[in-house]
Parts: structure tokens; sequence; C-alpha cells
């Protein structure tokens, strides 16, 4: 049997369905690149586990109960578990003045709280596709620290 969640293997969500996999037998962990492609692939994923985090939140802005309500007809709870997530923090790149922001939807209210002036938000499936597109063209990030190393420069 498999579990579909978020991918790479770097996510929160992904981390999580390896600790779930720990405790069940024969479970493969399938990572999707975000979480509209994973439901969309629902009528394909019959008799199949999902894991999806209670602080999902899509680029579109979906939340895990739009999404429960838009699709809770063809899904069944059988399980939950409570895992740490890696921390947060705010990367600025030194001498850009630019405001471009990525960063993934359930962490855009931690990164208007903390960070001061305008900011044009760029919402992404994961806080690991946020990292990717902060190193091309991102004046700032509010991404998970790999775990133990502290991160970067926070504001």
């Amino acid at each position: 049997m498999k579990i579909h969640t978020l991918g790479p293997a770097v996510t929160d969500s992904y981390r999580a369905a390896e600790q779930y996999r720990a405790d069940h037998e024969n479970l493969e962990v399938v990572g999707h690149p975000s979480f509209e492609v994973l439901y969309q692939s629902i009528p394909e994923l019959r008799g199949e586990l999902l894991l999806i985090p209670a602080a999902v939140k899509t680029p579109t802005g979906a939340s895990w109960g739009d999404l429960h309500y838009q699709y809770g007809d063809r899904l069944e709870l059988i399980d939950s578990l409570i895992t740490e997530l890696s921390p947060l923090a705010i990367f600025e790149r030194r001498g850009r003045s630019g405001q471009r922001a990525y960063c993934h939807p359930a962490t855009i209210d931690y990164l208007t709280r903390n960070v001061e002036g305008p900011l044009e938000i760029m919402p992404c499936p994961s806080k690991w596709q946020a990292y990717r597109c902060y190193q091309t063209d991102g004046d700032r990030l509010c991404g998970a620290t790999a775990r133990g190393t502290g991160g970067g420069r926070g504001l």
C-alpha cells in the first residue's frame, strides 16, 4: 500500500509520512509536487492513503477545511498523528532591496508579522519550492531550516 503526500523527501509532510510508515508495515511513501495535484489524483488513488497536514494551505488559498468539504465524500479519516515541524526562519538576501518574498501559503501570516514594509508575496506549493525560487530571484524567504543548523539571519 502507498501513502501519498507532499514531496520531495525534505518536506515536513514527507517526513511525517516516513514517521507514519515506520509504525506501519508495507507502506511506500509517494511524494507529489503539490497538494492540488494530490487531491486531483484522488480518483486514481482508491484504496491508498493520503497524509494531509491540518495546516495545509494551497497557493490558491484553500485550507484543510476547504479541501475537506470539497473532497470529504470521497475520503475517510482512518488515523492521525502529531509530528514536530522544522523551525521557521526568515532569510533576507544582503545587498538586495527588493520586496519579493517566497513562502509556503501557511507561513504568509508569520512572514508579514515579522517583516516590516511592503512585500510582493510569492506563494509556493512547499517550503522547499519556496527555497528553490528564492535561490533564483528572491529577496526574502520564509521557510524551514535544516534541523539542528539554526538557520540564517532572522529579521
